[in-house]
């Protein structure tokens, strides 16, 4: 059995060179999985950058991560990283070339970095990644130093994430309800908001849940259920999904 599978491999890695022959970009993503699989890590990222070469966008992502982790034979470089992400193109490398730029790390803060952060951000939101949408949802939120809130916009971004359940949307939409941000200040809509982040986990909703019933915030004092918020925020973890 171990000589048949062995055999389906190398035919399998045969066809993989025939088609990297023929200019096939994500050949070489898959040759280079192999060779990581074998621990030749020289063929690994040497098939890689064959493969970025093509402009292949998932040779381009592990390429950044690659470099965004640093390795023995790839040095972390941060720049290098934001620069493999932004060419990959995707929704995921976009949102990882983004958080770079924020964070600092790919370039120091300025106003042309912050823009080059948001246009990032912006076009994986723009294609359907949650975490993006997620993070460009708080931006509008509270704002930063490089861009005023926009409360609006911060509502339907929330909106959306909480249909697909996402529990950091919810709290954020108790946020916005029980401070009024945007909206007509709403102290019941914000509680049943918190109420379903908790269900799901998250730590600061559970607080805020734990709150409520400690101060008697539109409903009936409870010290028991307070406390029980209380420790299961402390046992729990933040961002379920």
């Amino acid at each position: 059995r171990l000589l048949y599978e062995n055999s389906m491999w190398n035919d399998a890695e045969k066809e993989l060179r025939m088609a990297a022959d023929r200019g096939e970009g994500e050949s070489f993503f898959l040759l280079a999985q192999i060779c990581k699989g074998r621990h030749d890590m020289r063929g690994y990222k040497g098939n890689l950058e064959s493969g970025a070469s093509l402009h292949d966008p998932s040779s381009l992502y592990e390429l950044g991560r690659l470099y965004e982790r640093g390795a023995v034979f790839a040095k972390q470089n941060d720049a290098k990283a934001a620069s493999y992400y932004a060419k990959a193109a995707t929704g995921a490398s976009l949102y990882k070339m983004a958080l770079l730029y924020f964070d600092g790390r790919a370039a120091a803060p300025s106003v042309k970095t912050m823009a080059t952060a948001l246009s990032a951000i912006r076009q994986s939101a723009s294609m359907g990644n949650a975490d993006a949408m997620e993070y460009l949802g708080e931006l509008y939120l509270y704002g930063n130093g490089y861009m005023a809130a926009d409360y609006d916009s911060a509502l339907l971004f929330h909106l959306q994430l909480a249909d697909s359940g996402r529990a950091e949307a919810f709290y954020k939409l108790g946020i916005t309800y029980e401070r009024g941000l945007g909206v007509a200040a709403d102290i019941e809509q914000a509680f049943n908001y918190y109420q379903q982040a908790a269900e799901m986990g998250h730590d600061l909703a559970l607080c805020s849940v734990g709150d409520f019933y400690r101060n008697g915030r539109n409903i009936r004092p409870n010290g028991a259920k307070a406390m029980a918020c209380y420790e299961k925020a402390a046992a729990g973890s933040r961002h379920p999904e």
